[in-house]
């Protein structure tokens, strides 16, 4: 993969699927210009499908809790997910996953370790994505803007 434009929308991707190496955003919950591959290639679905990915949005800033990162975030147009995080970017920020703990540790060099824990709870009400939300605005239903 390299800067620059694609050669053409209709080029054939690579055969490849980097898996969980690279990190992937849908394009509805971004607000900056990505840039064209000038080598797209194909990424296999759990659910069996493949996508083509096009566009990369370079250095995008990803925080946690107060720390800024930068990531290179695919575009991929998904819907179950807004955002993938993938090695790429956990090896990047010296990030220790515990699956059991359900928490990730960085220990970005010589500072302190900066801990995310996920909330174990099971949330009270149900959650939908951007994009069934953005659907059914679009389809006229009423929505609240709320941010917390």
């Amino acid at each position: 993969m390299g800067s620059g434009a694609a050669t053409s929308s209709t080029a054939n991707p690579r055969k490849q699927d980097p898996g969980s190496t690279m990190s992937y955003i849908t394009p509805f919950v971004v607000g900056k210009v990505p840039e064209l591959l000038q080598q797209p290639f194909e990424v296999s679905m759990p659910v069996g499908e493949s996508l083509v990915v096009w566009r990369v949005y370079r250095d995008s800033d990803v925080m946690i809790h107060d720390h800024h990162t930068l990531a290179d975030l695919n575009e991929l147009e998904m819907v179950e997910f807004d955002v993938i995080i993938g090695m790429d970017w956990r090896s990047s920020c010296y990030a220790i996953v515990d699956c059991l703990k359900k928490d990730v540790h960085f220990n970005f060099p010589g500072e302190p370790v900066v801990e995310w824990k996920a909330d174990v709870a099971v949330p009270k009400r149900k959650f939908i994505s951007y994009l069934k939300a953005q659907k059914m605005i679009t389809k006229g239903c009423l929505y609240h803007l709320v941010r917390v």
